[in-house]
């Protein structure tokens, strides 16, 4: 078979397949799509093929990037918000924010886990993050605070 010279649909499932189920043979990808070994082979080692599949994936993990780093900011964002409402008793804002953090969390690590693929928190998130979580870790007291509390560092 010569290299395959125009991209068709069918190529783009068998590009969503592999990104899909990256441990799948490409015997398995054939069967799944109905296609011979042989031909599937010829077609993933074509040179359009693999260059077409290697921009097709960045972008794929471009967009799947930017939906956890969305989904991480919105987590933050909504953690903030629960421990500024002063309405609920502390101790159920720090566990209803700790709750939204952990699952935005394992949310992002299960969108990912199949790549290998990192997403970093953008620099601009991380002081509100990091204030955040200091927050959290804070020891509760019924009355305000007006020192911080002897366990944590002066300079912090």
């Amino acid at each position: 078979m010569d290299d395959i010279q125009v991209l068709r649909n069918k190529h783009f499932s068998i590009m969503d397949l592999i990104i899909a189920h990256p441990d799948w043979s490409q015997k398995e990808i054939a069967e799944a799509l109905n296609y011979s070994e042989s031909w599937l082979s010829a077609i993933v080692n074509s040179s359009l093929f693999k260059t077409a599949f290697a921009a097709y994936r960045r972008r794929y993990e471009d967009d799947l990037r930017e939906t956890i780093l969305k989904g991480t900011k919105a987590a933050i964002d909504v953690s903030v918000e629960i421990m500024q409402d002063k309405n609920n008793p502390a101790v159920i804002r720090r566990q209803s924010a700790r709750d939204i953090l952990d699952q935005g969390h394992a949310a992002a690590i299960a969108k990912s886990a199949s790549l290998s693929l990192s997403a970093e928190v953008p620099a601009e998130l991380l002081p509100r993050l990091d204030s955040l979580m200091k927050e959290l870790d804070l020891p509760y007291s019924p009355k305000k605070m007006l020192d911080r509390p002897e366990e944590l560092p002066k300079n912090e």
